[in-house]
């Protein structure tokens, strides 16, 4: 220890360098694999111990990272021993114990030992000589650290530390965690005692709940850890963060402790917007760069420090303007965009005005030409300066771009490539999820179920990691839940509405009702049970359901709606629903998508032909198939031209449906749902027997009887579907088909279960039935 001279080296060492009683067991813990397994000992009295070469890389592994990594209490740190090797959590427990109880003069030796073992030079030395550890590896560094912190501590300060490690190593054996993997740890911050002395509590990211542990002194690095880690928990894997009151305890209590970190205000700024506090994460943007600008030096005689400053302002009113763009103050963040475009352009900043460019984008509601031109220019910039993020991300919004406004699908999934070799090329993780959830959801938009399908397999199969180490179950990020939205969609569209929930429970579990993420599965959810109630004739759920998805989304809901009021028999009113987003497309077709537009003008039809207005339903189905053509929407335009064939149907036009039907019948049969398979088959067999006619039904008895056998398989494919009207017509259509074979005893069956079925539901009559 140094008494005297030792005042102008403890100034100069940072908070990081500092002897806490967490660094002090990773000393006892490399003492002892120092002795026991590498022999090196000064009394050579003990051999050394075999330890498998895989648990010997494991632990060196692992020891570096507890060396950079936050201060954790000794039942974690146990923990991770344990689960690399129970022999060496023994021996440091041993050691742990015999220095609680031999006195302040056991740690002492310790770091007297532990200096021995430092090399005096860079080259390799062997364990004969003495020494062990390089002086310039991390290891080494890390003692040396701790030795020259542990001799500035006078008498008194050593006395303390003994104490605090006493009071760290307190907590029993008993309360050590099981061992979990050592090559993602979760590591907790854990706050010191306040001035009464009381233990606070620590907040551990991994687990919210909060613990009582001994002291350990927090320092800059173990700080600068635990803002990194909340940071990216928050931005990927919002379910590991801590809860938000528990995370603005921590963050304030870090303040405290360190004045000059700024970090921690951008910290409670990201932790209000994710719980939706506009004016507090607005508070604390500004307290970030106001304390970042004030701790920059003054400018000297080359304006670095000026330079700073001005890049600071810069990128403040871009973080202003993506404030006010989450929470919907467009106008302002317009404003605010326009502002760091010009500071920007007044310093030269190519970057900031690369990220203000694709900002811009967002914000602005462009025309098709002009958000192509932007796009283009954005993406072609952003590889010019080698911001390959932003070149990733500007591609993928120049494909939706381009999606949305009926460009070449072909095309457009080829220049989506482009951002999955970039997203190869440089390790961007999350960017590669995000490429995989928009071609799924293009797949689903263009009407191919089955290649969604393969996208979703991929995007959950993905074997992605991070530099950070994060795999990709560390990447609950919106891609993943959309791509298990996608997947519970389309199990439900498979009538496996058990495979549905599963998905959706999972979807739960990882994306809690407090995440932002949430509303996705949420929304999911509720579009099944309204598709479900309505096959089921179950209005009352139906309406519940349409109730939950207006919170979400309001045009699909407006939509469903309308539906339930056709399926009430409420037909004008269905229809006024339906013109009013008709009519919101029409002035602003940003408002209402194009899949929900198509969707109405198919509706708008069948409520026509249902109130016999055949010329209008003839009118919007064909401007339903033009907007399909259009945009690509290849099942779309199937499921619009089965609706043709029923109207060609009910003009006695048989043959014309039936070549139509057949045009049609591949697509449906391959990527559209279950029900709508179903009833693309049963119109087929309603045309056939239109179009055989009654003259020619004598001499057709064994066709009869193989229509009766379709007839009865779609009936239990409609059954599995729980749909209750469709299960009626069926019945309906078997019953005439029985009585033209003269089969009355199987017409009278099937009549009595149609009678059954009619009673037991409040079905609307099959000829209003909204789907052909």
């Amino acid at each position: 220890m140094l008494s005297t001279g030792s005042v102008p080296i403890q100034q100069q060492l940072s908070k990081a360098d500092l002897v806490s009683p967490y660094r002090i067991a990773l000393l006892v813990l490399t003492e002892q694999y120092v002795k026991k397994v590498l022999d090196v000992s000064p009394d050579d009295s003990q051999p050394a111990v075999t330890v498998a070469m895989r648990t010997r890389s494991s632990f060196s592994r692992s020891l570096l990272d507890w060396t950079q990594l936050a201060d954790m209490s000794l039942s974690e740190l146990a923990g991770k021993v344990c689960k690399i090797s129970p022999t060496i959590d023994q021996w440091a427990q041993s050691a742990i114990k015999d220095m609680r109880s031999a006195g302040i003069s056991c740690m002492m030796d310790l770091f007297q030992y532990l200096g021995k073992l430092i090399s005096p030079s860079d080259s390799t030395t062997s364990p004969g000589q003495g020494f062990s550890i390089q002086r310039s590896s991390v290891i080494g560094i890390f003692i040396r650290k701790m030795v020259i912190s542990f001799d500035c501590l006078s008498f008194t300060q050593v006395s303390r530390m003994y104490r605090q490690f006493q009071q760290y190593t307190s907590v029993t054996r008993s309360s050590t965690p099981d061992c979990v993997d050592i090559l993602n740890p979760d590591c907790s911050v854990s706050m010191p005692l306040d001035e009464a002395g009381t233990e606070m509590s620590a907040c551990s990211p991994g687990d919210t709940s909060k613990q009582t542990i001994g002291f350990v002194q927090p320092s800059k690095q173990s700080t600068n850890n635990f803002i990194n880690q909340q940071a990216q928990y928050i931005q990927f894997n919002e379910v590991k963060a801590m809860k938000p009151k528990d995370l603005q305890a921590c963050v304030n209590e870090a303040q405290r402790n360190n004045k000059q970190a700024s970090e921690t205000y951008y910290l409670s700024y990201l932790n209000n917007v994710r719980i939706g506090e506009y004016w507090t994460a607005l508070h604390y943007l500004y307290r970030y760069f106001d304390h970042h600008i004030l701790t920059l030096p003054e400018p000297d005689a080359t304006g670095k420090s000026g330079d700073d400053q001005s890049r600071n302002l810069r990128f403040a009113a871009l973080n202003l303007a993506i404030l006010h763009y989450t929470f919907g103050h467009k106008k302002e963040a317009g404003a605010a965009v326009l502002e760091a475009i010009r500071l920007g352009q007044e310093s030269g900043d190519t970057v900031c005005l690369q990220h203000a460019l694709a900002w811009l984008y967002r914000f602005e509601n462009l025309p098709d030409k002009e958000g192509s031109g932007l796009l283009r220019r954005c993406v072609n910039r952003a590889k010019d300066l080698n911001l390959f993020y932003l070149t990733s991300l500007g591609v993928q919004c120049y494909v939706q771009h381009k999606a949305q406004s009926g460009n070449n699908p072909a095309a457009t999934l080829e220049y989506l490539s482009k951002s999955d070799g970039l997203n190869c090329q440089y390790d961007l993780p999350d960017v590669a999820l995000t490429s995989f959830s928009q071609q799924s959801a293009l797949w689903m938009m263009y009407g191919h179920s089955d290649l969604c399908n393969l996208y979703c397999q991929l995007l959950l199969n993905l074997p992605v990691s991070d530099m950070s180490g994060l795999s990709l179950h560390e990447f609950n990020t919106e891609s993943v839940c959309c791509g298990l939205c996608l997947l519970a969609l389309l199990h439900a569209d498979n009538a496996d509405y058990h495979s549905a929930m599963e998905i959706l429970m999972y979807a739960k579990k990882q994306y809690p009702s407090d995440v932002k993420h949430s509303k996705l599965w949420m929304l999911c959810e509720q579009r099944i049970a309204c598709d479900r109630a309505m096959h089921q004739c179950n209005m009352n759920n139906a309406s519940t359901a349409t109730q939950n998805i207006a919170v979400i989304q309001s045009h699909e809901a407006v939509y469903r709606k309308a539906l339930i009021e056709a399926y009430s028999g409420s037909l004008d009113k269905s229809l006024s629903l339906l013109y009013e987003l008709k009519s919101s497309y029409d002035s602003n077709g940003g408002c209402v998508s194009a899949e929900v537009y198509v969707k109405t003008m198919m509706s708008i039809s069948d409520l026509h032909y249902s109130s016999g207005d055949v010329a209008n339903a003839l009118k919007y189905i064909a401007q339903c198939l033009s907007m399909c053509e259009q945009k690509h929407f290849m099942l779309t335009a199937c499921l619009a031209k089965l609706r043709l064939a029923h109207i060609q149907l009910y003009l006695d036009m048989p043959a014309t449906a039936i070549a139509l039907i057949e045009q049609c019948m591949i697509p449906v049969l391959s990527h559209a749902s279950r029900y709508e398979q179903a009833c693309a088959v049963l119109l087929l067999h309603k045309c056939q027997l239109r179009h055989r006619g009654p003259a020619s039904q004598s001499g057709a008895a064994g066709t009869l009887d193989g229509l009766c056998v379709q007839l009865q398989a779609l009936r239990k494919t409609f059954e599995k579907c729980e749909a209750k009207v469709k299960v009626k017509e069926v019945l309906y259509i078997e019953a005439m088909v029985y009585m033209l074979m003269g089969e009355s005893t199987k017409r009278n069956s099937v009549s009595m279960q149609y009678k059954l079925c009619e009673q037991n539901t409040s079905a609307p009559n099959p000829t209003v039935s909204l789907c052909f």
